[in-house]
This record gives structure tokens, C-alpha cells and sequence, in this order.
């Protein structure tokens, strides 16, 4: 069963300083114990094999629109690594599930295409219940000739017309009875040859369904680069949150030990003004920090597509996400093969090229075949069901359309050339792409180390410094700078980390159709 994510508290989402920082991010800043109710107290409980909580799922309805504060209100913070982040967005992503409704989409416009190679059947009745006035008319007409010839002086005409008397009291029996039938005809029609509709259309929804299985693999591939890029953009902001919690800390020493010396008459007030200074400045910098982090908190939430009252900290900390060990153009090669946007913009070539025959074909000749069996039933006669039949074929060729078709076609042509001009733009942009991003990584890489050897040399300079002031023999301004240097080395460093992992993600990314995990990626080229 899941477990309930941990609880946050208020001061969760202030702008507090914290007490400790972080252990695993800065070289020799490690507290002896993590702060109690943070994020690396929340991760290290945190099974990072465990996965993804099923709470963590959005509403099954999509219409669902919140109505009350209370249904809004963060009422928890759920650590994730960095795959189990991965891992809800293929399951919970909105863009992925437009796309995948897009491929069923295209999957049933194919079978709409395909159904055309089957012949259609049409079964049609009708019931009509009649009663002619035209037939009622000329009988009455009848009836008055006849009692006019009754009537006559003439024994001829008079013998004549009761002869006729009993035939014309049917007749306007006949006409005064309404009629019912039944007709029923069942029509079996097949196009035999369209003139290159039919096939075309089919090779079209075939292509286009291509395009929608390649977008899938696009937007996929996209949705784990961006869950990544916000996953480690996250974990910057809480890093310096943890910086410029760790430069106010400083200040505040700094101006007790001020202070000091201010009071015993070893100090100014133009010294401690200074640091009053450099503390409102890094408790601004510490504000901006916090309220940044929220801001990330609630893109990776968006990303993830999670419940209205969760947010998501990390559970990895910062730290270089292994190595590329492929050659520049190699991966470049590798790029090109993989990349879903290439083969989308050649498929489309496919589907143009589909679309401007389906446009010729109209000025071709087409034959149909038809089949059609006719049955009647009238219920006022003594006779059965009567029955009929016709076969036949039907020829039509549009010999001139006003050049409606050609013009059609030259629009398909253009889009052809259009593809082609495509590929040849996401081409060059995909290769930029891996060369920025081969470029960052090996930048990155080689000012990890170097920020990392900064820290501790700042660090001591730090020290010096302190205890250069505390002994009277160094300056105020000597102390402030060395927290100034202190401060900016941890940014370099973290900077350095975070923008090699998203340059490793943007390589990875590139040649999407790779194995995200690296040793899968040596095994490959090893090949």
C-alpha cells in the first residue's frame, strides 16, 4: 500500500534562513548532522528503488476544476529522484497524452482508408400507404355518366349502361381503399479502379500515422529532457538557497564579532555599518533564492502533471550525472540516424508526394460495378412477393476540370520541396544542438574540479581572515571580501555541476533513441 507523503510545515514555504546546509554539495562544508524536517532528511528515507506513488497520479478527470482554497492549499512535499521524476512524466505527462490520442487518431484514419478496398452494401426499404384522388375523380365522373345514361330515353343506352353498373361499383370500391406497399432494394457496389485514388489515399494515412508514431517518440524524448533540465534547475535553486543561507550565517558572525570590537573601542561604526550592509544584502539574495525555488517546485510539479496540494523536492543531490564517452562526431552521426524530427520531415516527403497523385487522379478514368436486387409487396392484391434484379458497370472520366487538379498537385509538389527544405534546417539545428552541448560538457566538466579546489582555498582565506580581525591585525574589508569569495565559489561550483548534468542531457537527448543509461550507451559503441 502507498504511504503518505511527509507533511510539510508553514515555514516550509517562508522565507526562513536555514539552520544547517546541505552536506553533500559543498566540499568541507558538511555539518555533522543533516537539519531536522529537510529535504535530505525527507530523501534519506526515501527508497530510491521504490516506485512512483500511486497519489501521485492527477484526477482521472481532466475537467476537474477546484473550487475551494482548501483544494489547492500544498499540504505536502514529495522527494523524487531523478528517474522516478522521469517516470511520471511518461505516465502522467499532458503533451505525451495528446500525443499518444493523436496516434489513435491517425491509426483509425487508416482504417478509414483501408475500408475503401471493400465493396459497400446498402440495404434500403420503404412502406407507403396511398390513396389516389386522381383514380376517385374519374370513377365519380363515370358514376354520373353512367346515371345520366341510365336515365336515357334510348333503350340502347339505357341496357348499355347496366351492363357497365356492376364493373363501376368495383372501381369505386377500389378507389375509396387506400393502398399499402413494401419496397425493398439491397445495393452492392465496389469502385474497381479509381484511377490511383484509392492506393494513394491508403500509402497517405500510412505515412501520416508514421508521423504520429515518430511524434510520440519526439515528445517523449523532449518530456524526459525537459523532467530532467527542471529536475536539476530544482536542485540549483536549492542550492543557493543553501549558499546564501550559509553567507547570512556568515554576516551574522561577522557582525557579532564587529560588534565586539566596536564595544571594546577596537572597532568603528563605519565597520559595522559595512556588514550591516553585506547581511541585508545576502538576506535579500536568500529571499530571492527561496521564493526562486518555489517558482521551480511548481514548473517540475506542472511537468509532472501532479495533484493540485503536492510539490516535489529533490531527492538527489547535485552532483556530476556520469560521463559521455562517445566522440564529437560520432555523436553527431548518431543524431542524425536517431532523431525522430529527421525521418518525420522525410515520411512527410512520402505523404506530399501520396497526396499530389490523389490529386491527379481526378482527372482519370474510374469503373464501379453495381448490383442491385428490387423486392415488392402489396397487401391489398392476392400476390406474393414480387422480385427484380439489375447488374452493371459504371465508367466516368473528367476530361477537363479547369485545371482544378494540376493546381492541386503543384501545391502537394511544394510541400515536398517544403519537407526536404525542413530536414535540411533541423539538420544543421540538431547539429548545433550536439556541438553546444559537447562544448558545455567539457567546460563544465574541467570547472567542476577547478571550483571545487576554489572552495577550500576560500574556505581557508576565510579563516585567515577571521582570525587575521580577531587578533587586530586585519581589516574589516579583508573579512568581507574573503565571504564574498567564499559565497561566489560555491555558485561557480554549483553552477559548473548543474550546467554539466544538463549539458550530459542535452547530449543524451539528442541521440534520443539511445538508452538513457550510460553503460548501455559504452556497449553500443563498443559495437
Amino acid at each position: 500500500t502507498d504511504t503518505p507523503f511527509p507533511p510539510t510545515t508553514p515555514t516550509n514555504l517562508t522565507p526562513t534562513v536555514p539552520t544547517e546546509v546541505t552536506p553533500q554539495l559543498f566540499p568541507s562544508m558538511a555539518p555533522s548532522q543533516p537539519a531536522p524536517g529537510s529535504s535530505v532528511t525527507q530523501a534519506a528515507a526515501l527508497d530510491r528503488k521504490m516506485p512512483v506513488p500511486e497519489y501521485l497520479n492527477p484526477s482521472p478527470n481532466p475537467l476537474t476544476l477546484p473550487t475551494k482554497p482548501s483544494e489547492v492549499t500544498l499540504t505536502g512535499a514529495q522527494p523524487l529522484t531523478l528517474e522516478q521524476a522521469i517516470e511520471l512524466a511518461e505516465r502522467n505527462n499532458r503533451t505525451i497524452e495528446q500525443a499518444k490520442l493523436q496516434l489513435e487518431q491517425s491509426r483509425a484514419a487508416l482504417r478509414e482508408a483501408q475500408a475503401s478496398n471493400l465493396p459497400t452494401l446498402l440495404l434500403q426499404g420503404d412502406l407507403t400507404r396511398s390513396k389516389s384522388a386522381d383514380s376517385e375523380l374519374n370513377v365519380r365522373q363515370q358514376r354520373e355518366n353512367l346515371e345520366r345514361d341510365l336515365a336515357s330515353d334510348d333503350l340502347t343506352t339505357r341496357l348499355t349502361a347496366q351492363n357497365q353498373e356492376a364493373a363501376l361499383r368495383d372501381n369505386l370500391r377500389d378507389a375509396d381503399d387506400a393502398r399499402t406497399r413494401i419496397t425493398t432494394s439491397l445495393t452492392l457496389s465496389y469502385n474497381l479502379f479509381t484511377a490511383g485514388l484509392r492506393p494513394n489515399q491508403i500509402k497517405a494515412a500510412e505515412r501520416l500515422l508514421r508521423i504520429s508514431e515518430l511524434e510520440v517518440d519526439r515528445v517523449r524524448a523532449l518530456t524526459r529532457f525537459n523532467v530532467s533540465n527542471e529536475y536539476y534547475q530544482l536542485q540549483d535553486a536549492e542550492a543557493q538557497i543553501e549558499i546564501n543561507a550559509a553567507a547570512v550565517r556568515s554576516s551574522q558572525s561577522n557582525l557579532r564579532d564587529t560588534e565586539a570590537q566596536f564595544q571594546a573601542g577596537l572597532g568603528t561604526k563605519f565597520d559595522v555599518l559595512r556588514v550591516k550592509v553585506q547581511l541585508a544584502n545576502n538576506e535579500q539574495q536568500l529571499s530571492t533564492a527561496i521564493a526562486n525555488r518555489e517558482i521551480q517546485r511548481r514548473r517540475l510539479a506542472q511537468r509532472l502533471s501532479l495533484p493540485e496540494s503536492v510539490i516535489v523536492v529533490p531527492a538527489d543531490q547535485p552532483e556530476p550525472a556520469g560521463n559521455w564517452p562517445i566522440s564529437l562526431e560520432k555523436t553527431i552521426i548518431l543524431a542524425y540516424k536517431n532523431r525522430a524530427e529527421l525521418e518525420q520531415q522525410l515520411v512527410q516527403r512520402e505523404v506530399s508526394e501520396a497526396r499530389r497523385k490523389i490529386a491527379l487522379s481526378a482527372l482519370g478514368p474510374t469503373v464501379s460495378l453495381i448490383a442491385q436486387a428490387n423486392f415488392l409487396e402489396a397487401f391489398e392484391d392476392s400476390v406474393s412477393v414480387s422480385s427484380g434484379y439489375s447488374i452493371g458497370a459504371q465508367a466516368q472520366w473528367q476530361l477537363f476540370d479547369g485545371g482544378t487538379a494540376q493546381a492541386q498537385a503543384a501545391q502537394q509538389t511544394k510541400n515536398k520541396e517544403l519537407a526536404e527544405s525542413r530536414f535540411a534546417e533541423q539538420r544543421e539545428a540538431i547539429r548545433f544542438e550536439v556541438e553546444q552541448a559537447y562544448a558545455t560538457l567539457i567546460s563544465n566538466g574541467k570547472s567542476i574540479e577547478t571550483t571545487r579546489q576554489a572552495i577550500v582555498q576560500a574556505e581557508e582565506a576565510l579563516r585567515l581572515a577571521v582570525l587575521r580581525f580577531q587578533a587586530g591585525v586585519g581589516t574589516q574589508t579583508e573579512r568581507i571580501d574573503a565571504e564574498a569569495d567564499l559565497t561566489r565559489s560555491r555558485g561557480n561550483f554549483t553552477s559548473a555541476v548543474i550546467g554539466y548534468n544538463q549539458a550530459l542531457a542535452q547530449l543524451r537527448r539528442s541521440v534520443s533513441n539511445l538508452p538513457t543509461d550510460l553503460s548501455q550507451i559504452n556497449r553500443i559503441t563498443a559495437k
